[in-house]
């Protein structure tokens, strides 16, 4: 009798864990969404602040709808994922991490990149970052994570990522995107390798 308790504060401990880690991953992958500060930065082209926010907001609704069609393609994994699912999210995760960490080196090694307003560059910007938001969403499905606490902090991350990214990219400040982002990839790999480290333990 006296060991129940003790068994359910470990079970809460580690819920909480899980809670940070997912937390901690939601923020580095919705930190991709600084990428539409290339769009508000760029000077070349006249793009007032009104319309790179109704490109953050378009982006946000794709988003969004990516997270639906995570919870449908995740519902259809092949038989021989069966029991495995946890693991292909695992794999998932590390590939965004991974990705993302070199993405940032090579960001770090050039220049503020200026994306010109055309149809084609938002095109593909909307599927680099609802990309990421897809496969965290399959991911999260997977391990049976895509409650109704997650699932509203993820989408106000999103729209705070993308309103910031707009914002500093119009008031071109790079400094402030630079450190962010690059706390946000931390914060990524951190999230990660305590899932990584809870599954194996």
């Amino acid at each position: 009798m006296q060991k129940k308790p003790t068994m359910t504060a470990q079970k809460t401990h580690i819920e909480f864990i899980y809670h940070i880690a997912f937390l901690f991953t939601a923020i580095g992958v919705s930190s991709d969404n600084l990428m539409i500060a290339g769009i508000s930065r760029n000077k070349a082209t006249v793009l007032p602040a009104s319309k790179s926010y109704v490109v953050g907001a378009l982006l946000f609704l794709i988003q969004i709808t990516m997270l639906y069609w995570a919870k449908i393609i995740s519902g259809f994994a092949p038989t021989f994922m069966s029991g495995r699912k946890e693991w292909m999210a695992l794999f998932l995760l590390y590939f965004i991490a991974a990705n993302s960490i070199r993405e940032r080196r090579s960001a770090n090694n050039r220049r503020a990149e200026q994306i010109k307003y055309t149809a084609p560059n938002v095109i593909l910007l909307a599927t680099a970052t609802a990309s990421y938001i897809l496969a965290f969403g399959l991911a999260l499905n997977w391990l049976n994570r895509m409650d109704n606490p997650l699932n509203i902090s993820l989408r106000f991350l999103i729209a705070l990522f993308l309103a910031a990214g707009v914002f500093l990219g119009n008031k071109q400040n790079d400094q402030w995107l630079k450190i962010i982002h690059n706390v946000s990839i931390v914060l990524l790999v951190l999230g990660v390798a305590l899932l990584l480290l809870l599954t194996f333990n």
